[in-house]
């Protein structure tokens, strides 16, 4: 009996302990904080297909991750020239965030996209966001012909506009009661 005690308390003692090395080593290195945090709190989006981004003659095909209850496709990693993101897109919104405020908290592995801030909760780290669909010359139309819903709008105010197209079918109703941030608690 005494044997089990040492054993159990030994090994509870090397779990606690590797927990909080690991916790400890997340705080002090950030790639490793990023798949750590993203893995143990973060959301976990699978890989469903491909939208396209044209951009000046050039085409982009961007993975789409969705997951349940969520209010956002999120379509990328895109290149954004300093830093990779995502675009958090749903039928009304093409969200883009600031990733030098902490939106850079995600790993991919396989068809899995593990995320520790999708727009999705109270705390956001993602600040600030802005919507690409809220620019004047921005409009977005549904492609019946190839059952696409399309969003053209530009980048930032001295590019010209890009065209992104992804597939109706992604766009589920349970997207439409998740908790969206970037609109309060309302439901679009």
């Amino acid at each position: 009996m005494k044997k089990a005690i040492k054993i159990f308390v030994l090994t509870t003692t090397i779990i606690f302990l590797t927990a909080i090395l690991l916790f400890g080593a997340a705080f002090a290195v950030k790639p490793f904080g990023d798949v750590f945090f993203s893995l143990c709190f973060g959301s976990c989006y699978v890989c469903n297909g491909e939208a396209v981004l044209y951009q000046d003659g050039r085409k982009t095909v961007l993975p789409v991750y969705k997951a349940a209850d969520k209010p956002f496709l999120l379509l990328g990693p895109y290149n954004f020239g300093d830093y990779e993101d995502f675009f958090f897109v749903n039928k009304k919104q093409v969200i883009g965030t600031a990733i030098d405020k902490g939106g850079d908290a995600w790993f991919r592995i396989g068809k899995y996209l593990f995320i520790l801030d999708d727009l999705n909760h109270w705390d956001v780290l993602r600040i600030p966001w802005w919507d690409y669909m809220s620019a004047p010359v921005a409009k977005s139309e549904y492609d019946t012909f190839g059952k696409n819903r399309v969003y053209i709008f530009p980048l930032d105010p001295s590019n010209s506009a890009v065209r992104l197209e992804i597939n109706g079918k992604f766009f589920t109703e349970d997207m439409l009661g998740a908790c969206n941030v970037t609109i309060g608690n309302e439901h679009f």
